[in-house]
């Protein structure tokens, strides 16, 4: 006899309800609290896939979207278009920032290179001369040459103030997709192809790389990290890190994606991004490269970039969309951070994050406090400079009196100082050259440097105005500790009066340069000897 049949209710179906083109986010780590704070989500689109995204590294830290026919600049608050640079004769290729944000580099797909003044959206310079598709394109990190990677396989290196083509590299035998300048070396590059190879470059020997690496797969995307010992190619499966340093050697395999990693991002600060197919990106922590949290969206993610100050994270989907987070700063952190600014930017108190113990670079902190709290990149009160030392005498002076009764003298400024004070830039170089020391006068360029005002100080000068100038750079050429600034003053001289410069200051600068371009060789045939004395022994 059979048995009876008992029906079976039928299951009811959840449909899970549509991603939209903000995302998700997901933790995965002990700091996801840092960056579950980047709540606020703008997004856009543009006309084709965004193949770049990058964020100004001059504030306010506007977003370059390279999508379609166009390069689109975004609102640093808002993340909505603000203006676009639309002449381009076919589609627009990785369109990228120099460093001062004054400027931007694009290719296309005409093999085309443009340089673009921001400020007028004028086409400062135009380089032709790769028989492909020209996809990525970017400043060296002295802003002075443009290099630019094809599909013809080569890596062509322009200089700007000229326009000529200094130099051609084709070791790579597919296309050439990503590039990276290193952040701390204006001459060594970086580029990535598709015949699987990473390869690094001294632009100064105009030869065969210093590194050819095996990535195992097409490489779509390469960074030098901060601290100039680590590499970083993506491509494939996996995202690999390199120790430059080791000889090459595999430091790290980030095998985080569901499937190919076609992008990343690394931060000023270390912070390593990775986009992929499988529509997330992923945020490591530097000192173990594990996952710390991730984010998912609505299509597959092209290209991701984050800004320096911290506070926004963008990424380019496949369908044209770009989602901009923005991070949300709690009202207490910003009330801290202005009392600290007005009592002079003093931090003694604060909880140092832990290090990852690789230069130039941190690891993520478990304190999202910490974070909130953190100092902008553009700050220069971590900086040593005079105007710490008048707040420190001044809260001396105001101790003294409280505890003694007496009152002790205060510091007494330098010339160039008080004119520094008073943003008077042209005063204070003229007043340390005049009569200061050679540290003094260091100390005023560095300054300039920093703050982009070494151009406002030189400018309008007579040949015997800038004789002191050059003197100072003939003699500190030589000296280790300011041979770098040094020759950036000398560029800012040569690019502000060029043919005006007179015979004899272009004379002592040449024999100067010669001078220590003799030493340097003997240095190096020195070295040479040494090593083949030790290898034979």
């Amino acid at each position: 006899m059979s048995q009876p049949v008992i029906p079976i209710a039928p299951r009811t179906r959840v449909r899970a309800p549509p991603l939209d083109a903000g995302g998700l986010a997901r933790s995965g780590g002990s700091s996801s609290g840092v960056w579950s704070t980047f709540r606020r989500v703008e997004s856009s689109r543009h006309d084709g896939p965004v193949s770049r995204i990058e964020f100004s590294p001059a504030e306010p830290h506007e977003a370059a979207v390279t999508a379609g026919s166009a390069v689109a600049l975004l609102h640093a608050r808002t993340s909505t278009v603000r203006r676009r640079l639309s002449r381009f004769k076919d589609i627009a290729r990785g369109g990228s920032y120099k460093g001062d944000g004054r400027l931007l580099v694009a290719g296309g797909d005409n093999g085309v290179v443009q340089v673009f003044d921001l400020a007028s959206r004028a086409i400062l310079r135009t380089f032709s001369g790769h028989e492909g598709a020209v996809h990525s394109s970017r400043f060296s990190t002295d802003g002075l040459r443009v290099l630019s990677g094809g599909d013809d396989g080569t890596v062509k290196v322009w200089d700007v103030p000229t326009s000529r083509l200094l130099t051609t590299l084709s070791d790579a035998t597919d296309y050439v997709r990503c590039q990276s300048p290193s952040p701390s070396s204006p001459h060594l590059w970086a580029a990535g192809s598709y015949d699987h190879h990473l390869r690094v470059y001294d632009l100064r020997t105009r030869g065969a790389p210093i590194f050819d690496i095996d990535h195992g797969a097409q490489v779509d995307d390469v960074h030098l990290l901060p601290g100039g010992g680590l590499a970083m190619s993506v491509g494939g499966p996996e995202a690999r890190v390199w120790n430059l340093l080791g000889g090459g050697a595999v430091a790290a395999t980030l095998r985080s994606h569901a499937k190919a990693v076609t992008c990343a991002a690394v931060r000023p600060d270390g912070r390593v991004f990775t986009g992929g197919l499988d529509a997330a990106v992923k945020v490591h922590n530097v000192a173990t490269w594990e996952v710390m949290h991730t984010y998912f969206y609505s299509a597959q993610v092209l290209s991701v970039g984050a800004s320096a100050d911290g506070g926004r994270v963008g990424v380019g989907l496949v369908d044209g969309t770009v989602v901009v987070r923005h991070k949300e700063r709690a009202a207490a952190a910003t009330a801290v951070k202005a009392a600290r600014a007005a009592a002079g930017g003093t931090r003694s108190g604060r909880r140092q994050k832990p290090s990852s113990g690789i230069a130039g670079m941190e690891s993520d902190s478990d304190d999202a406090s910490a974070e909130e709290d953190e100092a902008p990149l553009g700050d220069l009160t971590g900086l040593p400079n005079f105007l710490g030392l008048v707040n420190a005498a001044s809260a001396t002076d105001a101790d003294a009196r409280i505890a003694t009764g007496r009152r002790r003298a205060y510091l007494r400024l330098q010339p160039w100082d008080n004119a520094m004070r008073r943003f008077d830039w042209r005063l204070a170089l003229d007043e340390v050259l005049d009569g200061g020391p050679v540290s003094a006068a260091v100390g005023v360029l560095e300054q300039l440097s920093v703050l982009g005002k070494l151009v406002d100080a030189l400018n309008d000068r007579s040949e015997a105005e800038l004789a002191p100038l050059v003197a100072l750079l003939c003699r500190q050429l030589s000296v280790p500790e300011f041979g770098a600034l040094m020759v950036e003053v000398a560029h800012v001289v040569l690019d502000v009066y060029g043919e005006k410069l007179g015979a004899p200051a272009l004379d002592a600068l040449r024999t100067a340069v010669s001078r220590e371009v003799h030493v340097l060789g003997q240095v190096e045939q020195c070295l040479g000897m040494c090593q083949l004395v030790l290898g034979r022994s």
